[in-house]
């Protein structure tokens, strides 16, 4: 186990057993490398480099995205599958995650960009990203949702 420099600084128990956000379930043995630290922060699996065996952990705002990208995207609303760059919608990234404010860049027909207002905690690959748009009453009032389409998290 690495944190963002490179340094090892503990062990895992194999990559397949933890996903990003985690924060239980590895050893770390930071103490002798920060003697003058009275307490270390709780730290979070942040990636995976599967080559060279690596589970990379941090914390604080390393382990914050603001950007990613969604591939095999599937827009259900036909407008967004047309011209899908500067919208302005909502995306969920887990099933009862919350919506966060985002804007989308179109990179081909089946990859987007999403960039987020603010800075999210445990975006991983492989989870699905769901987007939605306001719905009005005649450009009055919101009264709800609705899904304009999804993918899968490339990074």
């Amino acid at each position: 186990m690495v944190d963002t420099e490179g340094r090892v600084i503990g062990r895992h128990f194999g990559l397949p057993l933890y996903t990003i956000g985690q924060r239980h379930g590895f050893e770390i043995n930071v103490k002798s490398q920060m003697s003058n630290v009275k307490s270390i922060p709780p730290f979070y699996v942040i990636g995976k480099d599967i080559k060279k065996n690596r589970l990379i952990v941090g914390f604080g705002k390393e382990t914050e995205k603001k950007e990613f990208l969604v591939e095999k995207v599937n827009w259900i609303n036909p407008i967004f599958k047309l011209q899908v760059s500067g919208f302005k919608l909502f995306v969920r990234i887990r099933h009862q995650g919350e919506l966060l404010n985002c804007q989308i860049v179109k990179l081909s027909n089946c990859q987007i960009k999403v960039i987020l207002d603010e800075p999210y905690r445990g975006i991983a690959p492989g989870q699905a990203a769901v987007f939605y748009k306001k719905v009005t009453n005649c450009g009055l009032r919101i009264t709800g949702l609705e899904v304009v389409g999804g993918g899968i998290i490339k990074n």
